[in-house]
């Protein structure tokens, strides 16, 4: 192809990726600056799709595991015994204007959410920016708890018919999160071959990473996502997207 051999080829799609992941990582782990930017927006676009919603709630935290093939050292530290296979966790936010807005791993299949988000310091980025403190919350499972930028389910045996309603509620608009990983795999099938993501030989993180990137950034040329859609929410302009990169 274009006149040089086949492994030459490799080696520079592989400069390639390398270069965009290197370059791409701060931008893709938390876009702070347009997330502040919609805040209001989100949360209204939340809000008017989960009748008696969580107020203040702008995205949906989730762990998303990707399978790879199995390594010939450290199998126990990549097995998730959830999904019983070996694999990577990546954390990520979805807003509801269909991009993965924030970004964090790969970290070995085994480890909980929980252990995740205390890697990544997500955590810790909300609570010192004072546009997260007026109730502006972040959906999840309840492995995430409920903490004053956290919230998730009612769960117990308390729970009282108001708040089973509203924990069904936002259960139905959480497995918007799904569709977005659905996305990547959809445009990007490379890291859905299991057989081929041998973390010893092949970057499969980095091509992980750049299919968010990617991925976000098909949803914008597009006009929007299933996601965005659902929520009737736009998606940004690739300026706005790419402004905080700049």
């Amino acid at each position: 192809m274009f006149g040089r051999a086949s492994a030459t080829s490799c080696h520079i799609f592989y400069f390639v990726v390398e270069f965009l992941d290197e370059k791409l990582a701060e931008f893709l782990f938390f876009d702070a600056d347009r997330i502040i930017k919609n805040l209001d927006r989100y949360c209204a676009a939340i809000a008017a799709k989960a009748t008696g919603s969580i107020e203040g709630v702008w995205g949906f935290i989730d762990g998303t595991v990707r399978p790879i093939c199995r390594p010939s050292k450290g199998q126990q530290a990549m097995y998730n015994g959830h999904k019983r296979v070996h694999a990577m966790k990546f954390q990520t936010v979805v807003t509801p204007d269909g991009i993965i807005s924030h970004l964090f791993g790969p970290v070995d299949g085994r480890r909980h959410d929980l252990f995740i988000l205390n890697q990544s310091g997500l955590k810790t980025q909300l609570e010192i920016n004072p546009s997260f403190h007026n109730n502006k919350l972040i959906y999840g499972d309840p492995a995430y708890g409920r903490t004053n930028v956290f919230c998730c389910p009612y769960k117990g045996c308390r729970v009282n018919a108001p708040q089973m309603e509203l924990n069904k509620d936002m259960s139905a608009v959480r497995v918007s999160v799904e569709w977005s990983y659905g996305e990547i795999t959809k445009y990007y099938s490379f890291p859905d071959y299991k057989r081929h993501q041998r973390v010893a030989t092949t970057p499969t993180a980095t091509l992980d990473k750049l299919g968010v990137f990617f991925t976000n950034c098909v949803t914008i040329a597009r006009g929007g996502s299933n996601n965005s859609k659902y929520f009737s929410c736009k998606p940004p302009t690739f300026d706005e997207y790419l402004a905080s990169y700049a």
